[in-house]
């Protein structure tokens, strides 16, 4: 039960929780998976069926359990998704395309944390991959050294992107986000980052939202997040 980050399995955590015993902590962590693939799929049934409450109610189930074993990741985005879908509760919203995005991220961390668990082969098929390799590629005819320029630009140019969503909520300047949004979801979609290109979209129709009434803040975090899963793709690109 290693090489993996602790931020996506917090071992540590998790060990002392069972006290040490190494056997009692892999049944914790899949009766743990068990369940929790249970509701994951719930979280995906009420987005299409425009159940807020029910999406509220499974996302925070997922976030006590997952903070419990020390799934980090796992937690931070079902909180992310509990936040908005209470907001829809509130609001008598029932049109919770908007929060696709933010259950297909819950289920990407959780295809990730599979691969951490002993017993688990991680092939629900919930994870996709930050860049689409063969699109990406397909743009510039096939030459990796271009791409890998391509790339490099791409993250370094995220980089005050990330600074500028960041001080927009910050300052609750709306109309700033919506235009980073905007620009992100064309670049990443350019480059294959599909996820990130779909995140960026949602952000851009809450901040369009005259209304006001969902908070930015938890998409702002997942595309903070997917950002740092392109930039480590990135890293790894072989020319």
């Amino acid at each position: 039960m290693a090489g993996f980050s602790a931020d996506i399995l917090d071992l540590e955590q998790a060990k002392e929780m069972t006290g040490g015993d190494e056997d009692f902590l892999k049944e914790v962590l899949q009766d743990y998976v068990t369940q929790a693939a249970k509701q994951i799929d719930t979280l995906m049934q009420a987005q299409l069926a425009g159940n807020a409450e029910q999406l509220r109610f499974e996302a925070h189930a997922v976030k006590g359990s997952s903070a419990t074993v020390g799934a980090k990741r796992v937690s931070e985005a079902a909180k992310n998704l509990e936040q908005l879908a209470a907001t829809c509760v509130q609001s008598g919203q029932t049109d919770l395309s908007y929060l696709k995005s933010l259950v297909e991220h819950v289920k990407a961390e959780f295809e990730l944390l599979l691969k951490c668990v002993p017993g688990e082969s991680g092939g629900g098929g919930f994870e996709e991959k930050p860049i689409d390799e063969e699109k990406a590629i397909e743009m510039t005819g096939g030459d990796r050294r271009f791409l890998k320029e391509i790339l490099d630009e791409f993250i370094q140019h995220s980089h005050q992107q990330r600074n500028t969503l960041q001080d927009s909520v910050a300052s609750e300047n709306r109309e700033k986000l919506r235009f980073e949004a905007h620009a992100i979801k064309g670049s990443a979609a350019t480059i294959g980052a599909n996820h990130l290109s779909q995140i960026a979209l949602e952000l851009e129709k809450v901040a369009s939202d005259s209304s006001r009434t969902a908070p930015v803040g938890p998409l702002v975090s997942n595309l903070l997040q997917e950002f740092e899963r392109v930039e480590e793709w990135v890293k790894k690109f072989q020319v």
